[in-house]
């Protein structure tokens, strides 16, 4: 039969009758080179593959006749590299199918491979051949390595033997890989948009020449990076740096005139990303648009995350809800005081925080009055109005509380009398009764310690009055009430509010903050340039997404937990509300 050459980048020539025939000859070569070769072929084979073939074997000789395509194809290849013999396993595809069952076709190949890699995917490389003139070739191969690349098998290269009829010199087989991979940039954009996903890109961008990539494609890539990172991981304090960056990094590669052909396509491949992110790219983005556009792409726990911490900022910036301007200090300085460490005043001051008028303006210049701190008053405060003494009464009412508290801030120079010899531990429990019973309760939390003499341990762990303040903190109320002499409350009827291991529902915890902000808002401690109904709502939706938020940390799946669809609507609603207020 005749035979045609082909010309092969660095291994000369390529003699074959098929087209075929000369890509796995010239693939043979290249491996050959580096010790190895193919182990399996799998072809999707036509029906016409089966029949007779005519052929001429010369000029002025008789037709013939071969029983196989099929038969040709393999006695070419074995004639050069007769280990390939066996090897060959056949898929069908019936040309005349409906596009429907093309499906079928390419599950066939899907599993004929698998079959053949079972168990040991990552050790297989999938090399392949795009030549022939069967009906959506290239699309069937395509549809075949984009499935078989979640099985774990490294995707090699691709090739196409061109075939010129009218001028044989022209004839190559070319390496097609960069088509193949044009098609993995665009999945792996969609990854970007759908998952905020880098690693396919950089993925694509790793098997690239370096002289092909330019500064701004890595500027670019880097600030992808970034900004993945921060959504992924919900780094909100990177969300809006990362996004300025990332307009930039953008703006300068957009305008790049030298790109190479891998980046001329990133660049068009980009414009739909620009399409999807056109609301946040911005040198000066908003960040409720930020928080909208989390919600659109379903990234709901960085949505709730960001609505947590962002709008009590806003809600202050605005005026919607900020500290009266006569107590602006001092509401800062307490805010500061309950901060621990990872909260914003802002934020503190709108979920939690509480003072009535008489309170703050019995402070003296910026100074929190002593003992004034989240960590000792706030539990004191929810015993005081569950024992009825009132909303919040004077954190420095009753006798003991006032002893206690002076006791608690002169710890420093009772342990230096102790230490001294000036002070003996008879002395200390007679007349500082409340503070060593403190102490007494510090030391039996601590079981490492529990049994040390009392006097060594107050020397050495009680080193200043902070460290009561924080084991009151986290007191028992069994004994809080039994150290302030205040009756525990009676056991309150069961109501009809939704209850969780004990606790208030939602609805419970906000009805008592609600009354805490009325307050507040009546004699001036905080301020809104809004209706009080307008405001409260607006809080009232922030405190119920950052219960949803806390409840979803801690795989919290009861009944008061809202589903997806709830949580959007309710955050869209309150960024409406913000916005239809006008001052955004």
């Amino acid at each position: 039969m005749i035979s045609t050459e082909y010309a092969a980048e660095g291994i000369g020539k390529v003699s074959c009758v098929q087209t075929n025939a000369a890509a796995v000859k010239f693939l043979m070569r290249k491996l050959a080179a580096n010790g190895e070769a193919l182990d399996t072929i799998f072809v999707f084979s036509t029906a016409r593959t089966r029949e007779p073939v005519s052929y001429r074997p010369g000029d002025g000789l008789p037709m013939q006749e071969r029983p196989m395509q099929r038969e040709i194809f393999e006695e070419d290849i074995q004639a050069e590299f007769p280990q390939l013999q066996g090897r060959v396993k056949y898929v069908e595809y019936n040309e005349m199918c409906q596009a429907d069952a093309t499906i079928d076709n390419v599950m066939g190949m899907v599993e004929a491979v698998r079959s053949q890699v079972a168990g040991s995917a990552g050790d297989w490389t999938l090399y392949t051949d795009l030549t022939g003139g069967m009906r959506h070739a290239a699309v069937l191969m395509m549809s075949v390595l984009h499935m078989l690349k979640y099985t774990g098998i490294r995707i090699g290269s691709a090739f196409y033997a061109n075939y010129y009829r009218n001028n044989p010199e022209w004839n190559r087989i070319e390496d097609v890989s960069a088509i193949h991979k044009m098609f993995e940039l665009v999945s792996s954009t969609d990854a970007f948009l759908n998952f905020a996903s880098l690693e396919e890109i950089e993925r694509y961008f790793d098997g690239v020449d370096e002289r092909r990539k330019s500064r701004e494609l890595h500027d670019l890539l880097a600030a992808l990076r970034r900004f993945s990172d921060a959504v992924r991981v919900c780094r909100t304090g990177l969300f809006e740096t990362s996004l300025q960056e990332l307009a930039a990094a953008l703006e300068a590669f957009k305008s790049y005139e030298g790109k190479s052909a891998q980046e001329k396509l990133f660049a068009q491949v980009l414009e739909t990303l620009e399409q999807d992110y056109g609301d946040i790219i911005s040198r000066e983005v908003s960040r409720l648009a930020i928080i909208r556009w989390c919600i659109k792409k379903k990234f709901l726990q960085q949505a709730m995350t960001l609505f947590n911490e962002w709008l009590p900022r806003e809600l202050v910036r605005l005026k919607l809800f900020c500290p009266g301007a006569q107590f602006r200090r001092a509401i800062a300085v307490a805010c500061e005081k309950q901060n621990q460490g990872y909260k914003s005043l802002e934020m503190v001051f709108v979920h939690e925080f509480f003072a009535t008028r008489a309170f703050l303006s019995g402070w003296s210049g910026s100074a929190i009055a002593v003992g004034e701190s989240k960590k000792f008053l706030a539990p004191l405060r929810n015993f005081f109005k569950d024992c009825g003494i009132g909303t919040i009464g004077s954190p420095f009412a009753g006798e003991i509380l006032d002893r206690l508290v002076y006791d608690i801030n002169q710890v420093s120079v009772l342990r230096d009398r102790m230490e001294a010899g000036r002070l003996s531990v008879e002395q200390f429990r007679r007349d500082y009764s409340y503070l060593y019973r403190c102490i007494c309760y510090k030391q039996q939390g601590d079981v490492c310690n529990k049994n040390m003499p009392f006097k060594q341990y107050f020397a050495k762990y009680v080193r200043n009055s902070e460290s009561i303040y924080k084991m009151l903190y986290v007191a028992k109320s069994e004994f809080l009430h039994e150290l302030l002499e205040i009756a525990p409350p009676a056991a309150k009827a069961k109501d009809t509010l939704e209850k969780r291991n004990g606790e208030e529902s939602i609805a419970e915890r906000w009805q008592k903050r609600k009354k805490a902000v009325q307050l507040m808002l009546s004699e001036g401690v905080a301020v809104s340039r809004l209706e009080e109904a307008e405001i409260l709502s607006v809080l009232e939706s922030l405190h119920w997404i950052r219960n949803q938020r806390n409840q979803i940390n801690h795989a919290y799946d009861g009944e008061d937990v809202a589903d997806s669809a709830c949580l959007e609507s309710r955050m869209l609603k309150t960024i409406e509300c913000v916005e239809r207020m006008g001052i955004v």
